[in-house]
Parts: structure tokens; sequence; C-alpha cells
């Protein structure tokens, strides 16, 4: 199963506004896998965002580095607060444990003001 690797950087944001989050999680096999496992790993990881959180990760997409023995998975979150955001993230982490068997470890966000569309630095 994938593991993640280091907690959510603290994200910079005006108090108020609107946030949309792209994560991006990447799970790492616990041992040597092949082509096949990753493939299905990933589907797994793709159909658990897209039928138990598709009202939190929006647009989700997954894909796998066999070199890396690596699946990596891109989802939106939205979110009027940062407290909100950190929630939302940690719900959508949550889900991927329970139901596609992956433990936490590692993600990554960058943040786009939604009224302006101007990246913020995380």
């Amino acid at each position: 199963m994938p593991l993640f690797e280091n907690p959510l950087e603290n994200p910079l944001s005006r108090s108020g506004e609107r946030l949309e989050a792209q994560v991006v999680a990447r799970g790492r096999a616990a041992e040597p896998v092949g082509d096949v496992q990753l493939e299905e790993d990933a589907e797994r990881a793709l159909d658990v965002l897209t039928d138990h959180a598709r009202d939190v990760a929006l647009g989700p997409a997954v894909g796998y580095n066999s070199e890396r023995l690596e699946i990596e998975m891109l989802f939106t979150v939205e979110a009027s607060s940062v407290e909100d955001l950190h929630r939302q993230v940690g719900h959508v982490l949550s889900i991927l444990e329970k139901h596609a068997g992956v433990t936490y470890h590692d993600s990554t966000t960058s943040r786009v003001d939604t009224n302006e569309r101007e990246a913020v630095l995380a």
C-alpha cells in the first residue's frame, strides 16, 4: 500500500478570502511492486476520490511512476478559511486511508485566490 511522507505546509492567505488548494499527494509502495499493482493502486485511489470524496476532492486525477514506485493523486479543495482548508484536506486523506488502504505521509498544496486567480505561495 502507498505511504505518504510530510505534513502540509502552512498556507498563506488573507482572512475572509475564498481559498482554492491544488493538492498533490504521492503514495509510495512499502515494498517493491510491479506496474500492474501500481496501476491497480492508482485506479483504486481514483475510484475512492470520485466515489467517496466527490463533494470535497474536486477534479481528481491519479497516475503512477513505475521508476519511483509511486502513485500521484491530484485534486482541488475549496475553502473559506485556512482552518477549513486543512480540515477538508485531512478529510480527503482520511477517506483515502479508510477506503483505499493508504496511510498518510506526504502532501503539498498551492493556493489560488479564486477572486483574483493569482497564486499564493505555500
